[in-house]
């Protein structure tokens, strides 16, 4: 069953309020980080983090700028969106310029926020940014850990609030191909109950295996019937990942291993093909590895596309690697 939108609680829609003598428009939003934001018009001129972007372009909200952390033109939450006129005002964690941000006048700032660890997400988040521009303009997040699902909601409801009609068929467009998707992907898990799955990354000197329930995509996964070998919850810095070294990872031991898909992977990849100690994960000697679509899915139609491909690999793998 589709769930419904959620237009309350954690996504106030804008409000109508009386001001002086005329009727003018009053709007507020609280960010999944519990804060409120009240402004007295429905903001217009609006900077989004890549993500953000990715949810909300194709709802109808264009931004004036978007801050992304890799070059658009590979950023899997970019490289298909249309950013004529668009100010790309960072493509690096390192390169965000608040006053670049300021310049553009924006409204509002959208971005994400992560559960786990309680901050904002993407470059603003880094080096005092965040903090200057706080000062002038206000920053929200959807939150970020629980589900992509209830991201996509989530960020619906958003574009509502935005002005978006709630019968504009963007917001609806895709739901039934992801649902399609998402049975067959049960469908293919329940078909190999004893598949043990590994997310995650490595180097030369260690690897990161993914806290499955405090990463969005995983968690979904997981509640459609993924197996994720349990890695522990994470630390204080980072909730997300443990981090461990070679001689350790017979503990953890997986008949799939997903490979963090984002920059880089094609190193991920490398280092599994050749580090001395990789085969003593099952699911590297044989040879079942797949990408991992990680942190970028924000809608439907790219949801379902993933779901599909992944379907194709499960239906392929051999459950039963681990000794």
């Amino acid at each position: 069953m589709t769930r419904p939108i959620r237009l309350i609680a954690m996504t106030t829609v804008a409000t109508l309020a009386l001001l002086g003598s005329g009727m003018a428009e009053e709007w507020s939003w609280t960010d999944a980080s519990g804060k409120e934001i009240v402004l007295d018009h429905t903001p217009k001129r609006i900077v989004m983090w890549a993500n953000s972007a990715a949810a909300l372009m194709p709802l109808g909200i264009t931004p004036v700028g978007v801050f992304a952390d890799e070059d658009p033109k590979i950023d899997p939450n970019l490289r298909y969106l249309d950013l004529t006129g668009v100010d790309i005002v960072s493509e690096t964690w390192e390169s965000v310029d608040a006053e670049r941000i300021l310049a553009l006048d924006p409204d509002l700032i959208i971005t994400e926020f992560w559960l786990a660890d309680r901050s904002y997400a993407g470059a603003i988040a880094v080096g005092g940014t965040q903090t200057q521009l706080e000062k002038a303009i206000p920053i929200i997040g959807i939150a970020q850990g629980s589900s992509i699902v209830t991201m996509i909601e989530d960020y619906t409801a958003l574009a509502i609030a935005l002005g978006i009609p709630p019968d504009d068929t963007r917001l609806t467009e895709g739901r039934a191909s992801f649902e399609d998707a998402r049975d067959g992907f049960k469908a293919a898990l329940a078909a190999k109950p004893g598949l043990q799955v590994l997310a995650g990354g490595a180097s030369e000197d260690e690897l990161y295996l993914a806290v499955a329930h405090n990463i969005a995509e995983l968690s979904d996964f997981a509640s459609w019937g993924m197996n994720f070998v349990d890695v522990g919850q994470g630390d204080e810095i980072n909730a997300h990942y443990n981090f461990l070294s070679w001689e350790n990872i017979q503990d953890y031991p997986a008949d799939l291993f997903m490979v963090d898909a984002r920059t880089g992977k094609e190193d991920i990849y490398a280092t599994l093909a050749n580090h001395p100690l990789a085969n003593r994960i099952p699911a590297v000697a044989a040879e079942q590895l797949t990408d991992w679509p990680a942190y970028w899915l924000r809608s439907y139609d790219a949801y379902a596309a993933e779901l599909l491909r992944l379907t194709s690999v499960i239906t392929t793998l051999d459950s039963d690697v681990v000794p």
